[in-house]
């Protein structure tokens, strides 16, 4: 555990210096000042983003004085209806939070495996430290996932706390919603990273030619399946909308 802890402390610590000491240009003491300036300015840069993104919460999403406001316009009409359904069910918002999660974890689980297919640093902790396969896989997973939680903190955490804060949620509830997020981030990253990496190596060394070829058929056609329903509801919700109702009326 210690090994695994120092690891990811010297690689963060490696990214972190790449990123910014690289960018501007600068080496030794310099650096590592620039790298401490890079948390404060990765910590401002999440401080302003919840703040927009309450201000977008309490000034228009949850600002029911707006579905007050009057307008013949049919599609303003119509959007000041869905937009007080919203604000009556807040678990819309939770919803789509939860759902963007899923998708940011989705991407970090991919990026995650590839590193650990075609990262260098594999050949680098087998031959020194020597450990196995599955130990070495294992260390550049959470690696890579160590790295992306700063940009899970600065986007989706601080639309968690925002989102909790323009709810006027209480400190229980927004410990309880951040401790959540941040366990699923953890367990759903490494998941897909699990799935992908050994999805690949399913495809690479295990998969027949005929077998590959049907399961690219086969998911192409769910895809297709999938896409034609959700057009179908999406239809009938936009069957519902004033504006498109009166263009058929006229067109009659």
């Amino acid at each position: 555990m210690r090994v695994l802890w120092n690891w990811i402390k010297w690689k963060t610590y490696i990214r972190w210096k790449d990123t910014w000491g690289t960018f501007f240009f600068t080496k030794g003491k310099v650096s590592s000042t620039i790298g401490l300036i890079a948390v404060l300015i990765d910590c401002v840069k999440a401080l302003f983003f919840s703040v927009a993104y309450y201000s977008v919460f309490k000034l228009v999403l949850l600002n029911r004085s707006i579905t007050q406001f009057e307008s013949e316009t049919p599609i303003i009409k119509f959007f000041l209806q869905e937009l007080a359904i919203i604000q009556n069910n807040e678990i819309y918002f939770w919803n789509l939070y939860w759902l963007v999660l899923f998708i940011f974890c989705l991407f970090v689980g991919y990026k995650s495996s590839r590193w650990a297919q075609f990262s260098e640093d594999k050949f680098l902790l087998e031959s020194h430290l020597g450990l196995p396969d599955r130990q070495v896989n294992f260390f550049l997973f959470l690696e890579s996932i160590a790295w992306n939680f700063r940009t899970f903190i600065m986007n989706l955490l601080s639309l968690n706390i925002a989102l909790l804060l323009a709810t006027n949620s209480s400190f229980f509830d927004i410990f309880i919603y951040i401790c959540s997020s941040v366990l699923l981030y953890i367990f759903l990253s490494l998941l897909f990273t699990c799935l992908h990496y050994l999805y690949v190596v399913y495809r690479t060394h295990w998969i027949n030619g005929r077998f590959l070829i049907f399961q690219l058929i086969s998911t192409k056609l769910l895809a297709i399946y999938i896409g034609f329903l959700s057009a179908s509801q999406l239809y009938n919700w936009v069957q519902q909308a004033p504006f498109f109702l009166m263009n058929l009326l006229h067109r009659n």
